[in-house]
C-alpha cells in the first residue's frame, strides 16, 4: 500500500481526512464519527467490502462522480429498501453505501422464516 497516495485519494476523493500516521505502514483516517485504520496488508491480500449507511446517499454519490471516483456499482434502490453504491478504493478495497428506507422495501420475492426457526 502507498500509505501516501491512499491519504490523499481518501482526502481528495472520498472527503475521508487523514487524523494521524505511523511511518509509512499505518494510519487513522476520519469520516463523521466512524474512524478507520488503514495498515499495509501482506502480499496476496484479498480486498474487503465495507458497508456503511447514511442519512444522503444522493449527495455523496454525486460528489464522487464529480470527484472521479472508481464507482464500481451505480447507485440504485434495491428491493430490500436500501439506495446504495458502491466505490473502489486505491487498494482494491469496495465500500457499499447507502441508505435505508423502509417504505421503498418488497420483500415479495424474499423466502421468509417463521420467527420460531431463527
Amino acid at each position: 500500500m502507498d500509505l501516501d497516495a491512499t491519504l490523499a485519494y481518501y482526502q481528495t476523493t472520498l472527503e475521508i481526512l487523514p487524523q494521524w500516521r505511523d511511518k509509512d505502514d499505518f494510519a487513522a483516517v476520519w469520516a463523521g464519527d466512524v474512524v478507520m485504520f488503514l495498515r499495509a496488508a501482506p502480499a496476496g491480500f484479498t480486498p474487503m467490502e465495507i458497508v456503511l449507511n447514511l442519512d444522503d446517499v444522493d449527495a455523496l454519490y454525486a460528489r464522487y462522480q464529480a470527484a472521479g471516483a472508481d464507482i464500481a456499482e451505480t447507485l440504485e434502490t434495491r428491493p430490500w429498501g436500501m439506495r446504495e453504491f458502491a466505490v473502489r478504493e486505491l487498494n482494491g478495497h469496495v465500500f457499499r453505501i447507502g441508505s435505508l428506507d423502509e417504505s421503498r422495501a418488497d420483500y415479495s420475492g424474499f423466502e421468509s422464516f417463521p420467527s420460531e426457526e431463527l
